[in-house]
């Protein structure tokens, strides 16, 4: 069964698939697609509307719209506040260090890697993953 919304009272009080338990006790895994049947449980189909997101913008809330044969619920979007670019630029200028820490041969290879090609040798091994993940201006 797709997502759904449970309605009561004019109130959405439940968001998502039916727990199994509830299909199964309830006899509901026998009502897929009779939405008129569940309507009248208060089980609707969720219809959920995501609008584009801009790196300056991110997802806020939502609002709900309980129509006769649905509930849509529409993503709001707003713009970053000065503290979330702020800690997004941080994360992003140490992330590099951790992509590269991962790639980087082990030491041990690196000074077997010295000794067998040079210095030289080992600064366009070490090359390859700085280029991949450079460090941020």
């Amino acid at each position: 069964m797709a997502k759904v919304a449970i309605v009561e009272n004019d109130v959405v009080v439940y968001r998502g698939a039916l727990p199994r338990s509830w299909k199964n006790t309830a006899g509901l895994q026998n009502s897929k697609g009779d939405w008129d049947a569940l309507a009248e449980l208060g089980i609707y189909p969720l219809e959920e509307v995501t609008p584009p997101v801009d790196s300056g913008e991110t997802l806020d809330g939502w609002v709900e719209d309980i129509q006769a044969d649905k509930v849509v619920l529409t993503w709001n979007v707003r713009d970053k506040t000065a503290d979330e670019l702020s800690a997004e630029a941080e994360a992003a200028a140490t992330a590099y260090k951790w992509e590269r820490e991962r790639e980087y041969p082990e030491i041990v290879d690196q000074l077997d890697d010295i000794y067998h090609n040079g210095i030289d040798g080992w600064k366009a091994t070490i090359k390859v993953t700085k280029d991949k993940y450079p460090k941020p201006e």
